[in-house]
């Protein structure tokens, strides 16, 4: 049983690595040739019918196609409010935005966790810290104060509109004490 599903793990890896070859292979710069690929490679990789590796290898294809045609500055969406999802020349506020979502940042260690640097709202500097099981983002009470001073943040923003504090990780939600 073991050797067998060594078997099936590899041929998964071989059949993955062919698509990503198959994807940039033939070096297309024709984005109408690449959005064709990608279409295909999308209906297989959702399709019911298709076989697991079929499947797996026409999702790497697609993924690997997406980040072509990203690089390209072709951006998946409407292209009009009531038009199709379909992949198409980006425009300028979607080129920033892009440009904006591919920023690296380095990680810092203070205090014994991670953080990021970051600028809310284009004016506020502060760091997060890195908290993978968060499900919230929270910014502390003097942030908030600076952003409303320079007018990019509004009582409007605010969930509850601030009446009841978000508890802790230790349950408590004020006046907690070490």
């Amino acid at each position: 049983m073991k050797l067998a599903t060594l078997h099936v793990a590899a041929l998964l890896l071989a059949l993955a690595g062919r698509a990503n070859a198959q994807a940039t292979d033939s070096a297309t710069t024709d984005p109408g040739q690449l959005v064709a690929r990608w279409q295909a490679a999308n209906m297989t990789c959702r399709s019911a019918t298709a076989t697991a590796m079929a499947a797996v290898g026409a999702c790497e294809q697609r993924d690997t196609l997406s980040k072509l045609l990203a690089q390209m500055n072709y951006c998946y969406g409407p292209t009009d409010k009531t038009g199709p999802t379909t992949w198409a020349a980006c425009g300028a506020k979607a080129l920033q935005e892009q440009a904006q979502a591919r920023t690296t940042a380095q990680f810092h260690r203070m205090g014994g966790v991670f953080v990021l640097p970051a600028t809310i709202n284009g004016s506020t500097k502060s760091y997060f810290i890195v908290d993978s099981g968060a499900a919230n983002v929270q910014i502390p009470e003097e942030v908030a104060e600076e952003m409303k001073r320079a007018g990019t943040l509004t009582e409007s923003d605010f969930l509850d509109n601030g009446a009841s504090p978000w508890p802790t990780a230790a349950g408590c939600s004020s006046g907690c004490s070490g």
